[in-house]
């Protein structure tokens, strides 16, 4: 069984906690809001990481107990009133690769012929990135991925609905907005 809680943050209302199975390697928690801020903020403990978010978006947080560089250790999905706008996924990168080097081997998937990549500075951190806007498909709506590697750790946001102005809106001020402190484990 797997423990959550989500934090919604259009009225910055935290649910309270509850019981946890702590034999399962999945556990869900909930972020702490941060002080006053012109816009919600979101700040989770577990990995150090904040961002603000907009009024009527909830943040669903989901921590995994694995430190290989290929698999997802903490997944951030943002939902709005009509649904899923944003994810965030977050990678241990222990031996601190190029981004270029961890990005083809383990989310070159994510680029194809179609996509259109541009490299920039992402994040409050002005770390080099990447940003690949995928066009629209029979089977998928459009999306716009970012891509960056901050202190060890390798982060991609995910804009489901680039087509949508709210949700590239959002995307868009989660990414200046995202920050890492120094209290990450």
């Amino acid at each position: 069984m797997r423990c959550s809680t989500i934090l919604l943050l259009g009225s910055l209302v935290v649910a309270g906690p509850t019981a946890c199975d702590y034999h399962s390697p999945t556990t869900r928690s909930r972020g702490q809001p941060l002080g006053p801020s012109p816009r919600p903020a979101y700040h989770d403990l577990e990995e150090g990481l904040s961002f603000q978010v907009g009024d009527g978006v909830s943040v669903a947080t989901e921590h995994h107990a694995v430190d290989d560089p290929g698999t997802i250790r903490s997944l951030y999905t943002l939902s709005g009133p009509e649904g899923l706008l944003l994810s965030v996924d977050v990678w241990r990168d222990p031996h601190r690769l190029p981004l270029e080097t961890w990005f083809e081997r383990h989310l070159a998937f994510t680029r194809d012929p179609e996509a259109v990549v541009r490299w920039t500075r992402l994040t409050t951190h002005q770390s080099p990135g990447m940003v690949i806007d995928r066009p629209r498909t029979p089977h998928a709506f459009p999306r716009r991925i970012a891509v960056v590697s901050v202190a060890g750790r390798v982060i991609r946001l995910t804009c489901h609905r680039s087509d949508d102005p709210a949700a590239l809106a959002l995307f868009e001020r989660v990414l200046a907005s995202l920050a890492l402190d120094g209290g990450a484990r």
